[in-house]
């Protein structure tokens, strides 16, 4: 929890939340007008609605409150990858996932990949609670090789949540040459060919 409080006359005394109107725990001075505390949502349900109350008392005991809404969200989105990433994977490659969240929402902008020193954005099609996320991986950016390709989802909350495939990518082609027989040479009977 962070609050800005400003009091130009006496200063700031003592500046306090609660979740209950009732016990009330102090905010930590972190710098001129900021002050923040760490509170345990766990202790309440997920997609329960809490009023957050907070106040706030001068030198010379002048207050002032306010309270506001906030829904509890501590469940990891979901993340359930769709495409098949087996064998050797080469030149473009279609990645695809498909992202969930009960409560807050996928934060659609954040929904990416990373591999190696790649990774970029997936974009979304649906809606905030169920999305279908695809992008394209240029496979030919990587190593020929076996890859570990990390996918991520976060919620509107903050939540976090990954999802890592092994992947093995080959994209350099065989070489082959012929120096035996030479090109267009007139060749009889058996012949060596190297």
């Amino acid at each position: 929890i962070s609050a800005t409080v400003t009091d130009t006359s006496s200063g700031v005394g003592i500046v306090e939340y609660s979740t209950d109107n009732s016990s009330w725990t102090r905010l930590q001075n972190a710098s001129a007008n900021s002050f923040t505390a760490t509170w345990n949502t766990t202790t309440f349900s997920n997609n329960q609605t809490v009023t957050l109350y907070a106040r706030a008392s001068d030198n010379i005991n002048n207050n002032a409150s306010l309270k506001i809404n906030v829904t509890v969200d501590n469940e990891v989105p979901g993340i359930i990858v769709l495409s098949s990433l087996t064998g050797n994977l080469s030149g473009n490659v279609q990645l695809q996932v498909n992202a969930s969240d009960s409560y807050s929402g996928i934060n659609l902008g954040n929904v990416k990949y990373s591999v190696a020193d790649l990774s970029g954005a997936l974009g979304c099609t649906g809606n905030n609670h169920s999305s279908t996320c695809s992008a394209v991986l240029d496979t030919t950016r990587l190593q020929d090789g076996n890859h570990t390709l990390i996918f991520s989802v976060t919620d509107n909350a903050g939540n976090l949540n990954t999802s890592s495939v092994e992947i093995r990518t080959k994209n350099m082609q065989p070489s082959i040459s012929i120096s035996e027989p030479a090109n267009n040479a007139f060749i009889r009977g058996t012949t060596l060919i190297r």
